[in-house]
């Protein structure tokens, strides 16, 4: 079993595919390929035929593509994991599914909100 992974360097959630890959024990196994966003290999041609949101994490699991983080963590241990991972009562499974989605639907728009009020009164301080 081999498949390919697309991801970049400094990205979160890049790092919970990494993470799941090692946990798991099967990064060995795994077509890494390093997209570098800074030469814009995330809209050439080739990587958008993979991706059209142009985004990483992405894997390429025997002619299965798949993109975004959680969901590529959750085909992963479903695959890959024999259930260790990922409950398969549905109730602890939505307990696991709200926690893992808590950073981008609640977490990270907190997080804007204070960085933007915090960039706007760093900008009012010099700019007046």
């Amino acid at each position: 079993m081999t498949f390919d992974y697309y991801y970049m360097k400094g990205s979160p959630p890049c790092a919970v595919v990494s993470l799941i890959l090692a946990e798991l024990g099967i990064e060995s196994q795994v077509n890494s390929h390093y997209v570098n966003i800074e030469a814009n290999e995330h809209l050439k041609e080739e990587y958008l035929k993979i991706n059209p949101q142009h985004t990483a994490p992405t894997i390429v699991d025997d002619g299965f593509v798949l993109g975004e983080s959680r969901a590529i963590a959750k085909y992963l241990v479903a695959k890959y994991g024999n259930n260790k991972y990922y409950p398969q009562d549905i109730n602890i499974r939505a307990l696991v599914d709200q926690r893992l989605d808590f950073d981008i639907g609640t977490l990270y728009p907190r997080l804007a909100d204070v960085y933007v009020s915090d960039t706007s009164e760093v900008i009012g301080v010099l700019s007046g």
